[in-house]
This record gives structure tokens, sequence and C-alpha cells, in this order.
């Protein structure tokens, strides 16, 4: 969620690549991660993700956010850093809509967000001629209630 209301309301993006949202859910989390051991269960991957991907490329326990983001920005094409980040663009975005959809199913999700059904977020775009998930598109009504609501 921190990471769709910085895209949001910070920065302004409606329509926010994939990438985008993974590079930001590891920038909001590390910390967190690092330092106070947050973690949201058994079946959280984000923290293992992050401790893999700081021991793997022996990236700085207090590295700034800024050099954090610029960091997976540019590394967005290494084998080695998608691998550990795979498993967000496969869940997260998905899972995250459950709450309006009610749907176990990724399709379903895609279909009935696509539709705007049940007031969701976001919708999934994935991309052109294929169902490889490129980003979300923000409600135009979200946009406004994250903007208007928002004290970041």
């Amino acid at each position: 969620m921190l990471a769709l209301l910085d895209a949001v309301v910070r920065k302004q993006l409606v329509r926010i690549p994939m990438w985008r949202m993974t590079t930001e859910m590891v920038v909001w989390a590390w910390y967190p991660v690092l330092y106070f051991r947050l973690s949201f269960g058994r079946t959280e991957s984000l923290y293992q993700a992050i401790h893999r991907l700081q021991g793997t490329y022996n990236l700085q326990a207090n590295k700034k956010s800024a050099e954090l983001r610029s960091w997976l920005l540019k590394h967005e094409d290494d084998p080695g850093v998608q691998d550990l980040l795979a498993f967000v663009p496969l869940n997260v975005p998905y899972r995250f809509l459950n709450p309006w959809l009610h749907t176990p199913s990724n399709r379903q999700v895609v279909e009935r967000a696509w539709r705007w059904e049940g007031d969701p977020p976001y919708r999934l775009v994935l991309q052109e001629g294929s169902n490889r998930l490129w980003g979300l598109e923000v409600s135009p009504r979200w946009v406004d209630y994250l903007c208007s609501h928002c004290r970041c």
C-alpha cells in the first residue's frame, strides 16, 4: 500500500510499470525488514527476498531509499535480481485486489478489475499480446481519494 501511495500521491503516476511497483515495495520494506525483522508470517516472501538481495549483492542495511531505488532500477534486467523478486508480479497485485473482487483466480481478477467491478483501486495491465503483467492502472476515483486523504 505504501508503494501505491508513493506512486500515486508523491509521483503522480496513474499507470505504473510492475518493476517500478516491485522496486517501491522493496524500498519501503527494506529498513523495517533489516532492522526490525518485520515479517508478515511464514509465507511472507518479501522478507526472504530482501535478506537474499542484501546478502547476494552485498548491499548495506542502512542504504538510503533513493540509493536503493536507483540501484534496483539500474538492475532491472539483472537475472539474479529478477529471480529474487519474481514472486512479486506473480502474487502481490492479484492478492491485494481480493478484498474488492473476492475471487481466487488471477484470470478473473484481471477480467473483473479491468471492468472496475467492486471499485478496486487499480486494474492490471497485461503486456500486449501476452498474459504477462506489465503493470497497474489506478482508478481515477481512487486517485482522487488517495490524493485527498493521504498525509504523506
